[in-house]
């Protein structure tokens, strides 16, 4: 998922530990590998919130690329 940020926008994202506001840490707890990458939360909850429409088409690439690779990708 960082390399397909990185070459989607250019930037490395850093994995961080968030405070468990996800479902990510059930996935951890099965062995599957679990991230969050989604649009930025400004506005999130409040009235007319809405998305920069770049950003969701980065977004919905990264997870697919992600998906695919992680699909495709077997450990020796």
């Amino acid at each position: 998922m960082q390399r397909n940020v990185q070459d989607s926008i250019g930037i490395l994202p850093q994995p961080i530990v968030n405070l468990g506001a996800t479902d990510c840490r059930f996935w951890r707890n099965l062995g599957v590998p679990a991230y969050v990458h989604g649009c930025s939360p400004n506005g999130m909850g409040a009235p007319n919130e809405a998305v920069d429409i770049d950003e969701f088409f980065h977004v919905l690439r990264v997870h697919a690329l992600s998906a695919y690779d992680f699909l495709t990708t077997r450990e020796n």
